[in-house]
């Protein structure tokens, strides 16, 4: 599990690229980065049928565990799921609960696992700015909404409007 404890500090992990970097360059600030202690993800989340988890259960989880002002980022490699685009367990790479302060990653989707920074960025301006999807619909906007067909290859920026 990553956790932010203050405004400036966010603990995650390093994957191939530096995640720590990445943050650095696309975001305001320093970023200091720790592991969390790993949990299980919790039994009621389980979806059999599809040997997917549910977001909702974990998210749950993780509001939980807030002391105060941090932000939660929990990191998987399961195959992580919720009712969204008209589909009940859909498959997802990512979620955010900006209000709650919490979100969840999942590499099981990813096609190439060293581009794992550009989904936690992603998640973590959702949860931390309170910002929402790009309004451009910029392919390579790091904001960009993936509807299911995310090209984390070729996002490499933040657009002008997604900077503001």
């Amino acid at each position: 599990w990553a956790q932010l404890n203050s405004p400036s500090t966010f603990y995650g992990y390093n994957l191939g690229i530096s995640v720590q970097k990445a943050f650095g360059e696309w975001l305001y600030g320093y970023w200091e980065f720790k592991i969390a202690n790993p949990i299980r993800l919790p039994q009621n989340s389980y979806v059999k049928e599809r040997n997917r988890y549910r977001v909702t259960p974990i998210l749950n989880y993780e509001s939980k565990q807030l002391t105060g002002y941090e932000v939660i980022i929990g990191l998987t490699h399961k195959d992580i799921c919720t009712d969204i685009h008209g589909q009940k367990d859909y498959g997802i790479v990512g979620i955010s609960r900006p209000l709650k302060q919490v979100s969840l990653v999942s590499d099981k989707r990813l096609k190439e696992k060293s581009l794992m920074w550009k989904p936690i960025l992603h998640e973590f301006i959702h949860t931390f700015y309170g910002a929402k999807h790009c309004p451009n619909d910029d392919p390579t906007c790091f904001m960009k909404d993936a509807k299911g067909h995310g090209n984390f290859e070729i996002q490499d920026k933040l657009c002008d409007a997604c900077k503001q």
